[in-house]
């Protein structure tokens, strides 16, 4: 048939239906089919013939009437068209689909008489709409969790768009709290910070790792961000604003600060240190130490970085500290104070007292050794005249003769009796038994005695 050629004629609308895309079902006042169109069948998933004689909806499936029911008894009833949209349908074939579509009841006066309906499968369009549902779900949810915050300002630096983790980082009670703010009054600390940005990102483009001081709106305190940034663009790529992600690293900061000053403390501590002190891996090779100990040991510093301890200890103590090391410092972390001999740069061996010490790293593993080292010389030298000087006084202490007990002495004549049962004169004895030597001279009295000529009284 040419189309046209016979608009009344039955074959024209038959061919009008089974053209288009929607599917029809046309049921009699019994509610049983008795037309059913070629996109309708497509739809079913089986041939119209099986579909014809149905009755809507007792002879099809719960699935596939489930949903469908509802909207088809109440067009009956109130004899209006009812529409409905992606609702699930189970198809005769046993397709799981979503279709939209009407029911329009046909009429004999005011009582029913049929019904017309027309469904179209929108079964890939419903799939689209629920995976750009979820995924702007998700979008929404890793936004609205996410730590660092989001944000967009058109360029007179109103802000147009962030994420709420920014209302937790300056201070808001929400995310419209801040929308429509400018960012240079309400959000920098130094509002000058602002222009500089854009400075960079119209020679640059782009700002990468960019930190920056903002200040928070309830308490004004400072908050140092992170920031990348670059310039927002339309579709057809011409600049309307600022966009960009920051994150708080104002704790991380303190840290760091913190960190500096402990260091410098430590460092100051060491350097200033009398004692000298030490550090090397568990290979033995020097890491760190202080001017006390490139003083000691006469090495430059770039020197004692390429050394292992063991290169400034002379061989003899090798085996001597290997042992300290394996049966003290690996057990229980720590030596007990010990002695050894260190070799100077320019050949000469001295004493040194040292206590070595284990490191840790973070997991607890063994990761080096540290130790105070303090030059004995002095000490050993003094130790040395003093050992001398106690050898010399017991030498002498035994050459030392001595007089000691009871002396028998004659109280006549004051000669005093020996061991041997001899009397000798008294010079005699203490000359004898004594290292004393005598001179001899007249007292007064014996002077005027014996020669009274001489001596005046």
């Amino acid at each position: 048939m040419v189309l046209g050629e016979n608009l009344s004629h039955p074959d024209f609308y038959t061919y009008l239906f089974d053209a288009i895309e929607e599917g029809i079902l046309v049921m009699d006042k019994d509610d049983r089919i008795i037309y059913v169109n070629t996109p309708m069948a497509r739809i079913a998933g089986i041939p119209r013939e099986q579909i014809i004689g149905l009755e809507v909806p007792r002879d099809f499936s719960e699935g596939t009437v489930r949903e469908f029911k509802n909207y088809y008894l109440q067009a009956k009833k109130n004899l209006t068209a009812v529409f409905f949209n992606a609702i699930p349908v189970v198809t005769p074939a046993g397709a799981m689909t979503y279709q939209s579509g009407s029911l329009i009841p046909v009429l004999h006066g005011d009582r029913f008489n049929g019904m017309i309906c027309t469904i179209r499968d929108v079964t890939e369009q419903h799939e689209g709409e629920e995976a750009l549902r979820h995924s702007e779900e998700r979008y929404r949810s890793l936004i609205d969790n996410m730590q660092d915050a989001l944000f967009l300002v058109d360029l007179d630096g109103t802000l147009i768009f962030t994420s709420p983790s920014a209302a937790r980082i300056l201070g808001c009670s929400s995310v419209e709290e801040m929308i429509g703010l400018n960012i240079a009054d309400e959000f920098h600390y130094y509002p000058g910070e602002a222009q500089k940005q854009f400075e960079i990102l119209q020679k640059d483009g782009i700002i990468t790792q960019y930190e920056v001081i903002l200040k928070r709106r309830d308490n004004g305190n400072p908050v140092i961000v992170s920031a990348n940034i670059q310039f927002a663009r339309d579709t057809e790529g011409n600049i309307v604003g600022i966009e960009g992600v920051y994150s708080d690293i104002t704790t991380r900061k303190q840290a760091e600060e913190a960190l500096r000053n402990s260091e410098a403390k430590y460092r100051l501590l060491h350097q200033s240190m009398r004692d000298a002190f030490a550090s090397c891996g568990l290979d033995g090779l020097i890491t760190e130490f202080n001017d006390a100990y490139v003083n000691m040991i006469g090495y430059r510093p770039e020197e004692l970085h390429e050394m292992n301890f063991r290169d400034i200890t002379p061989e003899k103590w090798h085996a001597f500290e290997e042992e300290i090391l394996g049966n003290q410092v690996l057990v229980k972390g720590y030596s007990d104070i010990y002695e050894k001999e260190y070799r100077r740069k320019d050949g000469t061996i001295f004493p040194v007292e040292l206590r070595t010490t284990l490191l840790r790293d973070e997991a607890g593993n063994p990761s080096g050794l540290w130790a105070i080292v303090r030059d004995i010389s002095e000490r050993r030298r003094v130790e040395q005249e003093r050992e001398t000087l106690i050898s010399e006084l017991q030498q002498a202490l035994s050459e030392i003769k001595t007089l000691s007990g009871l002396l028998p002495i004659c109280a006549s004549c004051k000669k005093i009796r020996d061991d041997k049962g001899y009397w000798n004169q008294i010079e005699s004895y203490i000359v004898t038994h004594s290292d004393a030597q005598f001179s001899h001279g007249l007292c007064p009295e014996c002077a005027q005695k014996l020669y009274p000529e001489f001596v005046t009284p």
